[in-house]
């Protein structure tokens, strides 16, 4: 998210020109959110599986106390419910920053912004 908002001055003058071309602000929001939904949204759910998958190969062979008296491996079961409940969570919050970022790109993309890039 931080790149976006470090990109977002160069690219309002870009967004300017579209805006003073005729192109509407709705058409630039969804060009937008669909381009950072785009680079964050596999980061996100390739980043969820592999701590998941991470947390499956790694947790069997952490012991549950210091000495282990014998008896079968403890077992760690990973709850669905939270974890769908988070990943939800997640893209959600990725999705309302995603739309705040587009917003504030979009509003800095003012007709204003054309004359002080050509000067």
């Amino acid at each position: 998210m931080f790149s976006i908002f470090v990109t977002a001055r160069r690219r309002a003058f870009e967004l300017a020109v579209l805006r003073a071309t005729g192109v509407s602000r709705r058409t630039l929001l969804r060009s937008l959110l669909g381009e950072q939904l785009l680079a964050l949204g596999p980061g996100l759910i390739l980043g969820a599986v592999a701590g998941i998958l991470g947390a499956v190969i790694a947790l069997p062979s952490v012991p549950e106390f210091p000495t282990i008296a014998g008896g079968p491996p403890p077992q760690f079961p990973l709850p669905a419910f939270p974890l769908a409940v988070l990943l939800l969570t997640l893209v959600l919050l990725l999705a309302v920053a995603s739309t705040l970022a587009s917003l504030g790109t979009i509003g800095m993309a003012g007709y204003d912004r054309l004359r002080t890039e050509i000067l």
